[in-house]
């Protein structure tokens, strides 16, 4: 049995204001989700490098 999790860029946190995400943001990011169980399946990004939707799943608990 698994759990869903719907993961997009606007989750990330920025900064500051009028700040824009680094790579290491979103290494943040998902380095959290990794430490929460998460396993991201499936991830896409825009034409703009930055955004990105995706989904990751972890084991029921």
């Amino acid at each position: 049995m698994w759990e869903y999790k719907f993961i997009e860029s606007d989750a990330v946190a920025k900064p500051g204001t009028f700040k824009t995400k680094t790579t290491e943001d979103f290494e943040a990011y998902f380095n959290a989700l990794g430490r929460d169980g998460w396993e991201i399946i499936a991830l896409d990004f825009s034409d703009i490098k930055t955004v990105f939707y995706g989904v990751a799943k972890r084991p029921l608990r």
